[in-house]
């Protein structure tokens, strides 16, 4: 299995129309809770993928209102 690093910026979501941030942010959404899930994770990551479900559900309300 190869190691992937993948990264968003949210501020160029800020440019895109609601509906492109909203599925770009669940797609985002759907890798870290498949990776929060994953058997193989450890204290340490899931202490981090925690902290990034909270950190997209933030932006991604905040996009979407605004």
């Amino acid at each position: 299995m190869k190691k992937r690093i993948e990264f968003w910026n949210s501020e160029l979501m800020l440019t895109l129309p609601k509906q492109v941030t909203a599925a770009t942010g669940l797609d985002k959404m759907t890798y870290v809770i498949e990776s929060y899930t994953c058997i193989r994770k450890n204290k340490f990551s899931g202490m981090y993928l925690i902290k990034v479900i909270k950190l997209i559900s933030k932006l991604l309300i905040k996009y979407i209102k605004n």
